[in-house]
This record gives C-alpha cells, structure tokens and sequence, in this order.
C-alpha cells in the first residue's frame, strides 16, 4: 500500500505535469560520471578520469601538487599510466576514487587511510589501488562513497570502509580508524544486505536497501535521520519521515555532503527531494534554516517569495556543503549558503528554498542530466558537457581561471605549455586574422578567437582576465553568448570589431566611441554598433584602428570614434555616422576600407579616398591639413617621370599610425610616415610623403602580382606573386627576416631566415607582430613583439620567424 504522505505528494506534483522518466547517460557519451571535492573536481570521460582545481595534496592525482584551473589527467603511480577503464569516480574531501574493473583506485590525501593502502598514510599524488585490510585487492565494487578521511564501497550488496572512524562512520561498530586497507560493515555482526547505493558525509555513512535508507557515524545535527540526535551512532538506524510519517521509502538515489543528506524518493521512476540533517544556512530546501532529524520534503522560491510548493519532478539531488541542489523537469535548482554564488541564480543571496540556477549571463540551466556539489562549488552535465559555478579560488570550476561563478561555466582542458596539451589546441581551420597593438584574432569555422593583453577587454571574452599569454580565448557577446558567423575581423589600438551576421560588433577600450554603442564605457564582451537610427545593418566588412573604427554597409563608408569621421564635421562620434565627400555626398561603391591612428581611407569604384588628420601627408592628397570629408589619394608620378595622377586601378587600401598604402593594378603604392622606411622606396628621406609612391624590392625593381596587403602602425607586408614581402620597422622582428633590422625595400619573409613563407591565404599587420593564415594548413602564424602572448604560442618570447598559435583552453568533452 502507498504511504498517504506519498500520495498527497503526488497529487501535488501532478498539478505541475507529467512525470519524467530519469535520465541516464549511455555508453555512447563522453562524461560518465563526476564528483566533487571540497576544492576539487573529477568527471570520466571516455573511460578516463580527469580533475581540476586545489591540487596541494595531490587530489587531482596527475603526480603533482600544482592547483589546475582545467581538467588534466590521473595517473597510476604504478605504471605511470593514464587511468583508464574507469566507470565511476567519487571525490571525498581532499581525496578521490575510481572503479576501473569493479576495483578501486585511490589518490590525494590519506592521513587518516582513506586511500585504502597498507600500513600507509602518506598521502598520493597518483593513484593507487585499495587493498582489503587482510589482504589482497578489493574487488566486485558496484558503488563508491567517499566522506572526510573515509571511503566505503559496496561489494556484493555489502558496505566495506577505510579510513578515519572516529564517530563510527565506517560502520564496524567500533571507533578505531582502519588505516592497512577496507573492512567489512559488519555493524555489529548484522550486515546491511541488498545494498544498491551509498553516501558518506563528514562524518557519518548512509545506505540505500531496498528502497529505505539506513546511516551510521555522527549525529549531533541529526544527521542520521532517525528522528533524534546524539553524538553518534555505531549500529545504522533506519530514516524516518518528519511529523510521524513513518519510516522514508521508495528512495531511488541519494546524496550525503558534510553534515546533511538529501534523497530522491517516488513509487514511479522520478519524484520528489526530500533532505535532513545540518540546515543553518536553509542546505535542506525546507522553508527555514532549523535542524531537521527526519526526511522534509524540499520547496522551491516562487516570484513573490517563499512558499510550500513542492520541487516537482525531481530526478537527481546532490548534497553541499551549507547548500544543496536538485536536477527538477531537467533544469537545475539550488537552494542553502549562496555567499560564493554557489546558487548560480547571478547573486550571493542566500535561499532557503530552491531557486533555478543559470548560466553566466542569465539563462537558466536546462537539458541537464546530472548535477553533482562540491564545499562551495556544483556541476551540472548538460548535452555530454561539464558546467560549474561557484567558489573558484583554486580553478575548482575549471574555466581556465580562478574568478568566482554566480553561473554556469564550461569547464576546459588544463593548458600546459606551447603546444603541449592532452588535447589538439591547433588554431585552425583559420579564415581570417588580424593583428592590435598587443592582441590579435582569428576566425575559426565562423567563430571569433582572440589572445594576448586583455587589460581594456580587448579580448572580448566576457571576462576581465587581464594579462592572458596562453592563447587563443572565444570572444562572446557581452552576456556571455559565444559571437557566431563571424565573416571579418579587425584589431586597433585596444578594442576589436567582427562582422557577425551581417552586423558589426565591437568590444575593449572606448575612451573615444570607437565601440560605436552610443556610450564610452570600454566593454568586456562584444556589443553592436548603433547608428543614429538603429543597429547597423548590412555590413560585410570592419576595420579599427587606434581611436577609430569604420565598416562597409550597403556599399558605403561608415565610421565612429575619435574625430574627425569623415562626415563632414570635427566631432567625435559614439555611432557610427556615413562618410561623406565635398558636398556632403556619400562615398559610395566602397568595396574596402581601412581605419588608422586618426584617419582612414576607402576604396570607392577603384579609387582611393582618405579623410582625417593629415600631419604626415598620410591622407595622399598632396597637402597636410585634416580634412573632415574623403578625398582622392594621388601618385607622385613625377618620382617616376610623369606628372600627378589619382589611384584609379585600387583594389585593397590598409593604413597604419601615420601612413597608408594600397594595391593599385597589382602593384603597391604607400604615402605618409616614413621614418622607419614603411614606404618601401628604399630610403627614410624623406621623412614624410604627402601622395603615393611605388613599393620596391630594390633600387630597380617595383613588387608586381600584389593580391594582399597588410599595413602596422610602422611596417607593411603584401603578398605578391604568391611569395610574402615585408618593409619596415623591424624593432621586434615583425618583418620574419630573423632580424631586427628596418628595411627600406620589401624583402622576402622567411620561416628561419631562409626559406622563404609558405603560401599565405590571409594577413595583417599589428603595432609591432604579423599574422598569418597559411593556406597549406589553414593554421595561425605570427612573429615581432609577444610582451604579452600577442603571437599565441603560449609564451612571451618575441619571435623573428613564425610560431604558431595556439588556443588556450580547449572544452572538457569528448564529442
């Protein structure tokens, strides 16, 4: 007969829908199983266990005490080998375990014998195998439970323990720590039979037979269940119902964290959460923050306030430390201590009942499968991946940083070194590249990948990492969405903008408007470009330059920033505005453009226009006075024996600090600056050129078969009959010479000094390094300054050949 509890619990339930079956992960996805320490995180993936975050006692059992912000692998001290063929891992404490073969593999702390070795403990950074207290391995282990300073496990549906038993929690009814390996639970010469699961907490065990739950060990805050508290307890007691109801039954999973434990509990497959035990900080989901003895069902918050509604449909619950959470209709709720964001629900606002959890940035977690709580710290799997949120001091949320999470994170793979990682971190297949001041960025399969300095967020990745040297991050929206179909790319100053979905977006320093979202306030993640009348719409190219940013929509010029814009006055602009010529007429038919320290130049029906300030000639009009409309760049043809004329046969213009050069009938033309020889015509004299003159190889010889160019704040490159050639300022070995010598003549880039670059599909130029996308293997290539990882390949050594890119953290899957 059902219980009348359950069935009002029922009818309750039912007034919010069907019953959904439990979820179960096949054989066929990667993360298997997870669990999670006091600062620490486990998951099997692909039959491999891997962890991350606090390592100081070798918890996360790769052979050393370095705290890891991504996943790295477990090692066998044994053969020093990947543990693989594991089934389950469980974290305790400061230690974790494995079943691999229905055996158990044991690493990180073991003062008390926890690890299960004989006559050990010493703690160990890899992973070692338990062994029976009388001998030989431990073996048939369907289960695994791990408390603080003690682990059990269950073994033809019986529980055995090691480790710490000061309360009595290794249920041998005695109090003496088994330190030479696992013990059978005889409790008191009646063992507990039909065991099907178990959870340990700080200091006390709990099993699940046949459907009820029975606890042992510490029971000052009523920990056991059994409707009283004392302060232990040596022989299991069996859990009752709260108010009389009788004895908890129908459990279908369970969850012990420290101090409380919570249950599933339904005569149909799903049901409802039910916890007991420690409630100071509202960790039982009950209404309230009073101790509790006996199983309460759990409530959950409601727009309003608190209120005696059930959590429906309850497939999975896992116990914290002060909190606890629950997998509800496959979205994840929480409830407890929130002071670390823990609750994921975007505060640090405590609850005492349960509030859905969310992604950063505001979506609220669904599709979840499991979920699983750590001390201060919880992770969902959702569609094959890890989420965390939370405390994340030692990089326990795996994100690749230690900031602490009020939402939901993905968590990556360990990055350890130049090219070195358990994971391919190739950046490729590459389409675009662009190189800043001290960042650069590519697009991979229509995605926005950045590196190098983020102190302005240049890096777009919805975060304030700082100084980042490792690679290559994803740039996202600024609520934390990744930014997709990104089509272009390009770098200024400190700030960045990508064409996605035909609309421009920008992200970084905005000191000036050069983000063009009508303010001045920098940004972190990327945020789109206004115009006076709306979104800017249409645009199918970017360029960004130091405190200026312009784009191509419906054929025209369009520009904001620092002044003056091209729009026919001398103000600086938060929006962007349309570029316009003498008259006030729009420059139209533009098919490239190109922004600069101050100025900018476009393509229009293959003419060359430039606008803005003028103080080196770099806007080619034979003059040097600012101009505030576009005008026509013109060739100092009488350097070659003729008299002026404009750029006619433009088909690429790119501009740097006070300098501009363009592609004119495949031959390159440069005018402005030329302190640093970034003409190419052979000389530093004159210093400055107020009109175009023709790049050389040498005194003789002009660069024919130009395709590409790329244009820095004082060097250029061009490929050219499908070779590479650089100019200029050399300071760094931007020009991939193996020198840091200037050149005033375009001379061939090389890979070692030598041989000449292979096939170049894309490039450009930053303040002081080069990017490339080679076409052999669509991968990322840079070389000059890396102070701060600008070149990608995970270091801050300058390169005067090319390295390549790397991103930086790769996601925990294995899809």
């Amino acid at each position: 007969m059902v219980p009348r509890w359950l069935t009002l619990v029922m009818i309750c339930i039912m007034c919010f829908g069907h019953w959904s079956s439990l979820p179960h992960l096949n054989a066929a996805e990667a993360v298997t199983s997870v669990g999670l320490g006091a600062h620490f995180s486990c998951a099997v993936q692909n039959k491999n266990v891997w962890c991350w975050g606090r390592n100081n006692l070798g918890q996360l059992g790769d052979g050393t005490t370095t705290n890891r912000e991504g996943a790295v692998q477990v090692i066998k001290q044994s053969d020093l080998l990947p543990l693989g063929g594991a089934t389950m891992v469980v974290a305790g404490y400061n230690h974790a375990c494995a079943v691999v073969n229905k055996q158990v593999w044991c690493w990180g702390n073991n003062t008390s014998g926890e690890l299960g070795i004989s006559n050990a403990t010493t703690s160990s950074t890899r992973a070692v195998q338990v062994q029976l207290d009388s001998g030989g391995s431990l073996d048939g282990v369907t289960a695994i439970a791990l408390g603080t300073g003690f682990s059990c496990a269950v073994v033809n549906k019986q529980v055995w323990c090691w480790g710490s038993n000061a309360a009595g929690q290794l249920g041998d009814a005695t109090t003496i720590d088994a330190t030479n390996g696992a013990i059978p639970s005889t409790n008191d010469g009646a063992p507990l039979n039909n065991v099907t699961a178990l959870a340990a907490g700080n200091a006390h065990t709990c099993a699940v037979v046949n459907k009820q739950v029975w606890c042992w060990g510490a029971n000052d805050v009523g920990q056991l269940g059994n409707g009283a508290t004392s302060s232990s307890e040596l022989i299991a007691v069996q859990v009752q119902l709260y108010g009389g109801g009788g004895v908890l039954g129908y459990v279908t999973m369970i969850s012990s964290r420290y101090n409380h434990t919570c249950v599933v509990t339904g005569v149909i497959t799903g049901g409802v959460g039910m916890c007991w035990g420690q409630n100071v900080s509202g960790q039982l989901g009950t209404n309230d923050d009073t101790d509790y003895a006996a199983a309460r069902l759990i409530k959950h918050v409601t727009t309003g306030g608190l209120t005696n509604i059930l959590l429906p449909n309850v497939t999975m619950v896992a116990a914290g430390s002060p909190f606890s959470c629950g997998v509800s209709n496959r979205s994840v709720w929480c409830w407890g201590y929130n002071g670390k964001g823990v609750l994921a629900d975007g505060t640090y606002v405590d609850q005492l009942g349960a509030v859905a959890s969310q992604y950063r940035g505001g979506t609220a977690i669904s599709g979840a499968v499991t979920i699983h709580s750590g001390l201060t710290h919880a992770c969902a799997v959702v569609s094959k991946q890890i989420w965390c949120w939370g405390d994340n001091t030692y990089g326990q949320v795996g994100d690749g940083s230690t900031t602490r999470r009020n939402g939901a994170m993905r968590v990556v793979f360990a990055q350890t070194g130049s090219g070195t990682s358990a994971v391919n971190r190739t950046l490729k297949p590459a389409t675009q590249v662009s190189a800043g001041t001290n960042h650069s960025c590519a697009v991979i399969n229509k995605q926005a990948w950045c590196w190098g300095d983020n102190s302005f967020g240049e890096l777009g990745v919805a975060d304030s990492l700082g100084v980042v040297p490792y690679g290559a991050y994803q740039v996202r929206t600024l609520d934390g969405a990744p930014l997709t179909n990104v089509t272009d790319i390009a770098l200024g100053g400190y700030s960045a903008c990508a064409v996605a979905n035909k609309q421009a977006w920008c992200w970084g320093f905005n000191a000036s408007g050069q983000l063009g979202d009508g303010t001045t306030t920098d940004r972190i993640g990327a945020v789109q470009v206004q115009t006076s009348s709306g979104v800017l719409s249409n645009v199918t190219a970017v360029s960004v330059g130091g405190g200026t940013a312009c784009a191509v929509a419906d054929k025209k010029a369009w520009c904001w920033g620092d002044a003056p814009v091209g729009n026919g006055t001398s103000d600086a602009a938060t929006t962007a505005k349309a570029v316009v010529m003498t008259g006030m007429v729009p420059l139209t038919n533009v098919t490239s453009i190109a922004a600069g320290s101050g100025h900018a130049c476009a393509v229009s029906s293959k003419k060359v226009y430039c606008w803005g300030q003028n103080g080196a000639g770099q806007l080619g009009n034979d003059s040097y006075d600012t101009s505030l409309v576009a005008g026509p760049v013109y060739i100092d043809v009488p350097f070659e024996g003729g008299t002026d004329t404009m750029l006619t046969k433009a088909s690429m213009v790119e501009v740097g600090q006070y300098f501009s050069c363009a592609i004119n009938n495949k031959e390159v033309y440069c005018w402005g600056e030329n302190s640093s020889g970034q003409l190419g015509i052979g000389s530093t004299s004159p210093s400055v050129r107020a009109n175009a003159r023709r790049v050389r190889k040498d005194a003789t010889t002009s660069l024919n078969g130009a395709a590409m160019l790329a244009v820095g704040n004082n060097h250029a490159c061009v490929v050219a009959s499908n070779q590479l050639y650089c100019w200029g300022s050399n300071l760094a070995g931007q020009l991939a010479d193996n020198t840091v010598i200037d050149r005033y003549y375009a001379q061939l880039a090389t890979t070692n000094g030598t041989t000449a670059v292979p096939k170049v599909l894309k490039i450009s130029a930053g303040v002081q390094h080069t990017c490339v996308v080679y076409a052999t293997d669509k991968r990322v290539w840079c070389w000059g300054s890396n102070s701060v990882g600008q070149l990608g390949d995970g270091t801050v050594v300058d390169a005067a050949v090319p390295v390549p890119a790397y991103i930086a953290y790769v996601y925990f899957t294995g899809v």
